[in-house]
């Protein structure tokens, strides 16, 4: 015949054993350890300071200013120039504006620019050696020049010379013109010219 009392005593037992496994488990040490360590991991891993974060919207920090652009300096009082004393031109570098090779330009006329200007054959019934200069000047205007011959065409005041020219050598004259002012003062200015022989050189004031 089966005994309860026995199956009653075996309950009891195993309900008191298996009682302080459960209590033991929750209140062993290495769980606690372990739930510790997971708390201390998320607040302070191994108690060292922490980087700061990097500002931004995400983390509640403004953003951090930009760098202001970089401004060159401005440049100070340009240096005074250094005074140079401007060396003589050389005759290869004087310019083409009627100066002789020494830079020096020719007095009023048309000396050193003679041969640049038209000029026109004098008459057949001229001597081929007489050089001759027609001025553009109005009649009430006196034009003489020393050793030639002057008179009014009409148009221009025009000047020959008295004698025929020689070859070979430079034949310049100075053509003068007198004028009376309103005042009664004379006006007098003076053209240099290089005639050429058999040929109308044209001169202006």
């Amino acid at each position: 015949m089966f005994d309860f009392r026995l199956l009653t005593s075996a309950r009891l037992m195993g309900t008191m054993l298996l009682l302080p496994v459960a209590t033991a488990g929750a209140d062993c040490p290495c769980r606690q350890a372990a739930t510790a360590a997971v708390v201390v991991s998320q607040v302070d891993p191994g108690g060292l300071p922490q980087a700061p974060l990097p500002p931004s919207p995400e983390n509640g920090l403004p953003p951090a200013p930009s760098p202001a652009p970089e401004v060159p300096p401005s440049p100070g009082p340009a240096a005074p120039p250094t005074p140079q004393t401007a060396a003589p031109p050389s005759p290869a570098t004087v310019p083409a504006t009627g100066l002789n090779r020494f830079g020096v330009a020719p007095p009023p006329g048309t000396l050193g620019r003679t041969y640049q200007r038209r000029t026109t054959l004098i008459p057949d019934e001229k001597h081929p050696r007489i050089g001759i200069v027609d001025v553009h000047l109005p009649e009430n205007v006196d034009v003489t020049a020393r050793g030639m011959k002057s008179k009014w065409t009409g148009e221009v005041w025009q000047l020959e010379t008295e004698a025929p020219l020689l070859p070979g050598t430079p034949h310049i004259y100075a053509i003068k013109a007198e004028k009376t002012l309103p005042n009664g003062q004379r006006e007098v200015d003076v053209r240099w010219v290089r005639l050429i022989m058999g040929r109308v050189v044209d001169l202006e004031f």
